[in-house]
């Protein structure tokens, strides 16, 4: 959950499976950092068979 009480899994999915892709930017702890650094994410829904997943990858600031 994010500081702001939102449920940043929950909001990549929604993102993704409404616009069929989404960057997305949170706050996420840094290995090694004691503080939450900004980190921006890139998402998609992909169909594969009767199968849908949502991927995704992001990266620090």
């Amino acid at each position: 959950m994010k500081k702001d009480g939102k449920f940043l899994v929950r909001e990549n999915i929604d993102s993704a499976t409404k616009k069929g892709s989404a960057w997305v930017d949170y706050y996420w702890y840094k290995p090694g950092q004691n503080e939450p650094a900004h980190k921006q994410a890139f998402v998609r829904k992909v169909q594969h068979g009767n199968e849908t997943y949502i991927v995704g990858a992001g990266f620090y600031q």
